[in-house]
């Protein structure tokens, strides 16, 4: 209304050649800005055949999204991207794609914030050679979001940040993942030599939901906190650390209605993770050859408010050794510098960190590992904790050694949910003296466990193992309830 009136007026006061010479000014004026508006254009439209120019769009902190028509385009160095908020669209999951053709660190290099990356192909092209180079990178970058992308043929790991640090913001949708012989989603990488010693407590929000993990890799999911810890000192030449790290909070990120074809070692995977849920999964089991340890589902040290709902568990009788479905372990592999024996002191020991097999202890000396700095002990104080297994469809198979096995755990919930719903699990196969269930001792020992009945669990099914170190069994005061 307000742009009409003043036409109006112009119309009245400019007759003939004066509104005439007015329009001329307004064209000209129009001419000038257009120019000005199309060099800021920040959607651009890739061609395969100019890699550079995707490169400099990439990092031009202008362009906000790059649309990949159909075809291969091929990248001899990593793709690095700056811009924060950029948006890279395919035409299809198998129509677009991303392929590296020479050795590189990654496929992707994100070192901006906020990426989203849909409908296309990312190819390693097994030219990631370096243990934890992935196909896309976190560079210290958060946020990043995967819609109906294939992630193929990586020698290493599929999505991964810098060593050190953590998929902050991760959102994974639809996706598949072929041929990935490493670890598929590394979520955190140990090591807080890595980040010269920053504490880190919390990971933002992941979200992993309707993918496939095609068969073939080492490990589907996982965050491995292990080695964080405080450098204090040298003692005989040799990097002694102080464990200062408890959990690492995921803060309710979820794994949902994922399928996991078989893996060579675990699905899924966590070493002080706390706070999340593992729903509506299917978990095919371990491959014919498998690494000894495997299991679909495995957690140490400071595994804590963990939900497992509704997932499906097979295992082939084709493989060559019997595994667990799931095991929760405080299992400390490290060396003493000086060894306590009541499980409430760990805070206070200092243990060796550096190098290989050097730094870990010994697995054969349970009975004396209270007293024995080079023994390997599981401590209560590592142990699982606020773990709630409800709904879950566990199938037969002569393969399995134990549906469920804990070592020095505590408030363990087997058919109830966080919430005290009750959502009965189904451990079928076997009869009332098959041992399905196992919870180990050493140090304290696991107490504080209720299983519901009608969940094909009897007291016959499961071992409770004695205490071999110098504290009582913890069942004595948190009882273990089966069948109730």
């Amino acid at each position: 209304m307000h742009l009409n009136a003043n036409l109006n007026v112009t119309h009245k006061r400019y007759r003939h050649g004066q509104f005439m010479g007015v329009l001329t000014l307004i064209v000209a004026l129009s001419t000038l800005v257009l120019p000005s508006f199309s060099a800021s254009a920040k959607e651009r439209t890739a061609n395969k055949d100019n890699i550079a120019q995707i490169q400099a769009w990439a990092t031009d902190n202008e362009t906000t999204k790059i649309t990949f028509p159909a075809g291969t385009y091929l990248f001899s160095t990593s793709l690095v991207i700056s811009n924060t908020n950029l948006t890279l669209v395919g035409s299809g999951k198998n129509n677009t794609v991303l392929k590296l053709t020479q050795d590189s660190k990654a496929l992707i290099d994100a070192q901006g914030n906020k990426i989203t990356v849909t409908d296309m192909t990312l190819n390693g092209n097994n030219k990631l050679k370096v243990f934890g180079q992935p196909i896309f990178k976190f560079n210290k970058s958060k946020n990043h979001r995967f819609e109906r992308v294939l992630f193929k043929r990586s020698e290493q790991f599929g999505i991964s940040a810098t060593v050190g640090y953590a998929l902050d913001g991760l959102y994974v949708s639809d996706c598949e993942f072929e041929d990935i012989k490493g670890i598929v989603i590394n979520i955190l990488n140990r090591n807080t030599e890595k980040r010269n010693g920053t504490l880190v407590t919390s990971v933002s929000t992941v979200t992993v939901k309707d993918s496939l993990f095609k068969q073939g890799y080492l490990i589907g999911i996982t965050l491995d906190a292990g080695n964080d810890r405080r450098d204090e000192t040298v003692v005989d030449g040799k990097k002694v650390g102080r464990r200062y790290v408890e959990t690492v909070d995921l803060n309710d990120s979820a794994f949902s209605s994922n399928t996991f074809e078989k893996t060579r070692k675990f699905h899924f995977a966590g070493v002080q993770a706390s706070g999340f849920k593992l729903a509506q999964n299917t978990f095919a089991g371990m491959t014919d050859d498998a690494e000894s340890g495997a299991n679909s589902l495995h957690f140490e040290q400071f595994t804590t408010d963990v939900k497992i709902y509704n997932n499906t568990f097979s295992m082939s009788n084709t493989v060559a050794k019997a595994y667990p479905y799931m095991l929760f372990s405080g299992t400390e592999g490290h060396k003493r510098v000086f060894q306590k024996k009541a499980s409430s002191t760990y805070e206070s020991w200092t243990y060796y960190y550096e190098g290989g097999n050097e730094r870990r202890a010994d697995t054969s000396c349970a009975s004396s590992g209270d007293t024995d700095k080079n023994c390997k002990r599981d401590v209560h104080a590592y142990g699982p904790k606020g773990i709630y297994i409800a709904g879950n469809t566990f199938n037969d198979s002569t393969k399995i050694s134990k549906y469920l096995l804990v070592h020095e755990g505590e408030n363990i919930r087997v058919g109830t949910e966080k919430n005290g719903v009750v959502n009965l699990n189904s451990f079928n196969g076997g009869n009332n003296s098959t041992k399905k269930i196992s919870f180990g001792g050493h140090d304290e020992g696991t107490c504080d466990v209720k299983i519901l009945a009608g969940q094909g669990i009897v007291n016959n099914n499961v071992s409770i193992a004695g205490v071999d170190f110098s504290l009582p069994a913890c069942k004595i005061a948190k009882p273990i309830a089966i069948g109730i």
